[in-house]
């Protein structure tokens, strides 16, 4: 992916906020990886239109295995025998050695299965839009850490790097606050990646805190 680098103008206002030269390079690392997250989803319907084609083609290619699988034992389907025969014989001849019919078999029925509960869960999904999306905020929460990490503690997990209680502490804590240092960084993240000027990451700050809540109670149940 194309790389994205910060302005002059904004590697200061990072750095007035405490943005040492690991964590810079760190988040630009992710910044491709953000603006993926931030394009424009794809419409369910095409979605659940490529499932629903996947289903269809893998149930139909089950149906034509479980035919020959059932034919390489019957006498009175020798073309059924026959195809199979000359099947495993270009497999071998082609280094794919798919000598068990029903292996393939399995494997395709697991498909099929996976590809219509996959069209199933569509059903129920709703699209959200590209300004709540919580992921590229986790994406730059981890570069913070990741680099303060790198720079102070080379040994240490992230994990360790926020919950551990050395000096210098982690100081970017993921705030919703309109001034809070970690929204800034983030918009200012919004800024290099869509070449812009005072993003505001509100709505995506606030979903990535609710999921970081939502975590956290679920591991202390």
């Amino acid at each position: 992916m194309k790389p994205i680098l910060f302005s002059k103008n904004q590697r200061k206002d990072l750095a007035d906020l405490g943005v040492i030269d690991r964590q810079v390079t760190e988040l630009q690392r992710v910044l491709p990886s953000c603006r993926e997250d931030l394009r424009d989803p794809p419409t369910l319907t095409d979605v659940r239109d490529e499932l629903l084609d996947l289903v269809r083609n893998t149930e139909a290619g089950s149906s034509a295995l479980q035919r020959l699988a059932t034919g390489a034992n019957s006498r009175s389907a020798p073309h059924l025998r026959e195809a199979v025969i000359r099947v495993q014989m270009a497999s071998l001849n082609l280094d794919q050695d798919i000598e068990d019919i029903d292996l393939a078999l399995s494997a395709l029925s697991r498909i099929a299965a996976s590809a219509a509960q996959a069209l199933t869960d569509v059903g129920t999904e709703q699209r959200r839009t590209r300004r709540a999306n919580w992921r590229p905020v986790h994406r730059i929460h981890r570069a913070l850490i990741l680099g303060w990490g790198k720079a102070h503690y080379p040994r240490a997990r992230a994990e360790d790097v926020v919950t551990s209680l050395r000096s210098p502490p982690f100081p970017h804590i993921p705030s919703t606050g309109v001034k809070s240092p970690f929204r800034v960084i983030v918009a200012l993240c919004f800024d290099a990646i869509h070449q812009s000027r005072d993003s505001d990451p509100e709505r995506a700050v606030k979903s990535y805190v609710r999921w970081l809540r939502s975590r956290k109670s679920e591991e202390a149940v």
